[in-house]
């Protein structure tokens, strides 16, 4: 099967694809078979279930840096650790509620 696009939309099909990390053929076969609404609805989830995933990690990462600065928290580096861990927290709040607008 093929089918022509401006060149304009095919910028915008590559952006659209590229945006919710899914292959070419997988887009156009989801579109095909359960319509825009459907798919936008599918590739909103999967990204947001990807975002989920990486979240967890970042989460199990932060735990261990947290459970070493508590530690040695009389120390000057420790310190800075948990201001920072202060300031991961916040952005993650802030990531977290721009996931539930999706």
């Amino acid at each position: 099967m093929s089918f022509r696009l401006t060149e304009k939309d095919y910028r915008h099909f590559l952006e659209v694809v590229k945006t919710h990390r899914v292959k070419q053929a997988e887009f156009l076969r989801q579109l095909t078979l359960s319509g825009l609404d459907a798919l936008e609805n599918s590739l909103k989830l999967k990204l947001i279930k990807e975002l989920i995933k990486e979240i967890h990690r970042i989460g199990i990462n932060l735990n261990q840096l947290a459970r070493w600065a508590n530690t040695y928290k009389n120390t000057a580096e420790a310190h800075k650790v948990l201001t920072k861990l202060d300031e991961i927290k916040k952005d993650l709040q802030t990531l977290l509620k721009q996931t539930q607008k999706l």
